[in-house]
């Protein structure tokens, strides 16, 4: 039987991070370490059973203490080292009839301003102050819940880089669908912004508005540009989901949901998404764009111009402003990378030796039937997933019947194409394009070490390798030649992790090569890679 605690502990342990954020997240002098702490002290801090209440100093240090003394160990132990502890007499019924409950959320409903003790002089005989007060919680009968005054919106700017990060979805333009081209998806951007820069770390468009988008782009936000000490964002079901909380805590970062039906709270990304519709959206449908591929590559290009631009309130560029505060940023460690992003679910090994996951089913060994494993995986490349026992690691499952190569499906829309195609767009994202291009080459060629001139083929960094480019990439991001047992580990490596784009491989590679040298067995290098590039 797993000793891994339940979920109500492990949003509870979210719950608590959230609460001592400010002080765990970034380094703190003496005097404003006390001022922080005693702002802790006098917020209400939200729970998962609904309730709103202060912390003790006593508490707020016991579980500071316990989470710096499991840090050095990874965040993921240190967000562990909150999980309360287990209750002796969890599962035990208490005494508490249902007709005095709902008589209790009724004259509560009737009057918000009643006090508990008010509801208690109304009942006559009932429970004690702190049960019945807990399920009112429960109910959603609370002066907070029962009245919720709007409030006004001050202008906020975060204090740094990666201080905090918003986050939102854009509808974008209908694409034909590559698995049916007589009809049409809609495709959707996922993007995350820089509060106090206006950067945007990664943006993307996608065919599906899912979990499995957000985290990819997640992802190459965090291994890019660092974790941020806040992410704020909607209340759209994506984000509401409890793995999201549980990666953002992972990577040391606390949640913030905005007020629902208040877009002001969200207004650098909303006036970003209205500067994408007006500038890049516009001219992406006149210029003819009918791939996801060809709309991101326009993209990517648009959003470089983008962060060059001076913008009109911070008086600097994104880049520039961003750039300037680097060096404070906190980067994951490239090892836990895989294990921060996995979904995991429990799954019961059926007498044929299987499990089964959105609908794909994987052999385990047969040594499991009839045992509970935990299933840990990849929701946009689900041809392996990882299987554990007790959170020990015990293998490695194929697929012995894949019907999806991702978590979930998106339905076709069918939609006509209604904007006429104009040349001046198509030369526009043509130019960005290969400007775009142009500039990254410069950089993949440095990183391959390289003349400008060499070889007569042109090096697109956006451009995704076959084989034999990618055996090319490597041979000359270490500067030798490949043996043919090295030249026969690339082709399982190859077949296993692949796409690839040129950029990425020649970039990562030349930083590994920086880091430990050119010297190593070609497997450790491809092993590294494949940590970086978050494929393992």
């Amino acid at each position: 039987m797993s000793d891994k605690p339940p979920k109500p502990a492990e949003e509870t342990a979210l719950a608590r991070f959230a609460a001592i954020a400010p002080l765990v997240t970034r380094a703190l002098a003496k005097g404003e370490a006390r001022a922080v702490r005693r702002a802790i002290l006098d917020q209400l801090h939200t729970f998962p059973d609904d309730s709103h209440r202060k912390i003790s100093e006593r508490t707020l240090r016991r579980w500071v203490a316990d989470y710096r003394a499991a840090l050095p160990k990874g965040t993921m132990a240190a967000l562990e080292a909150l999980y309360p502890a287990m209750r002796s007499d969890k599962g035990v019924p208490r005494k508490f009839t249902p007709e005095i409950l709902e008589e209790a959320v009724k004259l509560k409903t009737e009057l918000p301003d009643r006090s508990i003790q008010d509801i208690l002089l109304h009942l006559g005989k009932a429970p004690k102050e702190a049960t019945l007060a807990y399920h009112l919680r429960k109910r959603g009968a609370t002066n907070a819940q029962l009245k919720a005054p709007g409030k006004p919106f001050k202008r906020y700017e975060a204090k740094g880089v990666n201080a905090t990060w918003q986050s939102d979805v854009m509808d974008g333009e209908f694409l034909p669908d590559p698995t049916c081209p007589d009809k049409f998806k809609e495709i959707h951007l996922m993007a995350f912004m820089d509060d106090y820069s206006r950067y945007v770390p990664h943006g993307e468009w996608y065919f599906k508005e899912s979990l499995p988008c957000l985290f990819d782009t997640l992802k190459k936000a965090t291994v890019a540009h660092g974790c941020a000490a806040r992410y704020y964002w909607d209340n759209g079901p994506i984000y509401r989901s409890r793995q999201v909380s549980l990666v953002c805590g992972r990577l040391g970062g606390k949640v913030i949901f905005s007020t629902p039906y208040a877009p002001e709270g969200k207004g650098k990304i909303e006036r970003f998404f209205k500067t994408v519709r007006r500038s890049f959206v516009k001219e992406a449908r006149h210029a003819g764009i009918k791939t996801l591929q060809g709309w991101n590559k326009a993209f990517w290009a648009w959003l470089d111009r983008y962060h060059h631009r001076v913008h009109r309130t911070t008086r600097q560029t994104p880049h520039d402003r961003w750039h300037a505060g680097a060096d404070q940023v906190r980067y994951p460690d490239i090892a836990e990378i895989r294990e921060i992003f996995l979904w995991e679910e429990s799954r019961l090994v059926r007498k044929t030796g299987t499990i089964s996951l959105t609908g794909n089913e994987y052999r385990v060994d047969d040594a499991l039937v009839g045992k509970t494993v935990q299933v840990r995986y990849d929701p946009l490349a689900l041809a392996t997933v990882r299987i554990y026992v007790n959170d020990q690691f015990r293998q490695v499952a194929e697929p012995a019947k894949l019907v999806t190569h991702t978590h979930r499906k998106a339905t076709p829309h069918r939609k006509e194409d209604k904007y006429l195609p104009l040349p001046s767009s198509k030369r526009l994202m043509e130019r960005l394009v290969a400007e775009h291009q142009e500039a990254a080459q410069a950089v993949v060629v440095a990183a391959l070490g390289v003349p400008q001139d060499a070889g007569t083929r042109t090096i697109d960094p956006l451009d995704h390798l076959d084989l034999a480019a990618f055996r090319v990439v490597v041979e000359k991001t270490l500067g030798k030649a490949l043996d043919g047992p090295d030249l026969a580990a690339c082709e399982p490596f190859f077949h296993r992790y692949a796409p690839f784009r040129c950029g990425d491989v020649a970039i990562a590679l030349a930083d590994i090569v920086a880091a430990k040298g050119a010297d190593r067995h070609l497997e450790y290098y491809l092993g590294e890679l494949a940590h970086v590039l978050g494929r393992r």
